[in-house]
């Protein structure tokens, strides 16, 4: 992505910046009261007012530079968008669903999920999503160390695909089985 969008991910990554608010309490102490600073990041505050069961946003930026010390003067420096990703998920009673885009990649929609969970013990999932094929590919692109995965993994293992799973699972996730027939995934090749 060009440089041209490097103040959206700028503005986005400065979304935590502190906030403080003064609280006044009550001493025990006679006719003293003292001040207390709490310190809540606007993000934490966001989420509390907003962040629920039903609707959850989320977003991802992620850049990638390429600094020219020396040498090639026709390339020079770049600051590229390898990831710039909105999520919105929630839960309405036992229905769920996810949609994710990638704005700094050609397929805009990476993952379009609804799910029914009968049971606790059984969830049943249709839609475009992560084959549950590799570990690797299963982390959120937030958790991972690089911002780009393993040729390995890129190259062998198939990644989303159009499909139906059922997950049979305890509630704490301990001990979990899941099965599914997807579509043919698409694997990148290097």
């Amino acid at each position: 992505m060009p440089l041209r969008y490097a103040p959206l991910a700028l503005l986005l990554l400065a979304l935590p910046a502190a906030a403080q608010q003064d609280q006044t309490t009550e001493a025990d102490e006679p006719g003293g009261g003292q001040t207390a600073r709490a310190e809540q990041t606007l993000y934490d505050q966001f989420l509390a007012d907003y962040k629920n069961e039903y609707l959850a946003l989320g977003a991802l930026i992620q850049a990638v530079g390429d600094i020219q010390l020396e040498g090639d003067a026709e390339q020079g420096s770049q600051l590229l968008i390898a990831n710039a990703r909105l999520r919105i998920n929630g839960t309405l009673n036992r229905f769920g669903y996810l949609l994710q885009g990638n704005f700094a990649s050609q397929t805009a929609l990476l993952d379009a999920r609804i799910s029914y969970r009968p049971t606790d013990d059984l969830r049943i999932a249709a839609g475009r999503y992560k084959a549950p094929f590799s570990g690797e590919l299963l982390i959120a692109a937030a958790n991972i160390d690089f911002v780009n995965r393993s040729r390995v993994v890129s190259t062998l293992a198939p990644g989303r695909a159009v499909g139906a799973s059922a997950e049979l699972g305890r509630p704490d996730g301990v001990l979990t089985a899941r099965a599914g027939l997807a579509e043919e995934a698409h694997k990148k090749t290097l």
